[in-house]
C-alpha cells in the first residue's frame, strides 16, 4: 500500500501497512493471483469480485511486462488484460 487511507496514520513511508516487509515478487504475485482465480471460481464471484480480480491481474500482467520491455508476449498479455476488464465493464452497463 502506497497511499494511506486515514490522515492518521503513524507512518508516512511507502509501505505505511506492511511495516519494514519486502515487496511481493512477481512470481509471489503471480502464484497469489492464480490461487485467488481459482478460488473465485470454485465458489462463483460476484461481478464486483471479478472486476477486483481484473483490474488485479492486468495491473499484475502489466508490471512484468514493464520488468521485462524486450519480451513482446508479455507485452501482448498485459494489453489482453486490460481490455478484458473494459469489455466486462462495457458488458455490465446497462443497455
Amino acid at each position: 500500500m502506497i497511499q494511506h487511507r486515514e490522515r492518521t496514520d503513524v507512518d508516512t513511508g511507502e509501505h505505511p501497512v506492511s511495516g519494514q516487509q519486502r515487496p511481493q515478487s512477481l512470481l509471489e504475485a503471480s502464484g497469489d493471483l492464480l490461487n485467488e482465480g481459482r478460488e473465485l471460481t470454485a465458489r462463483g464471484a460476484s461481478r464486483g469480485e471479478r472486476f477486483a480480480f481484473y483490474e488485479r491481474k492486468a495491473t499484475l500482467l502489466e508490471r512484468i511486462a514493464a520488468a521485462d520491455p524486450d519480451d513482446p508476449t508479455a507485452r501482448q498479455a498485459a494489453i489482453a488484460a486490460r481490455r478484458q476488464l473494459e469489455d466486462a465493464r462495457h458488458r455490465a452497463q446497462p443497455s
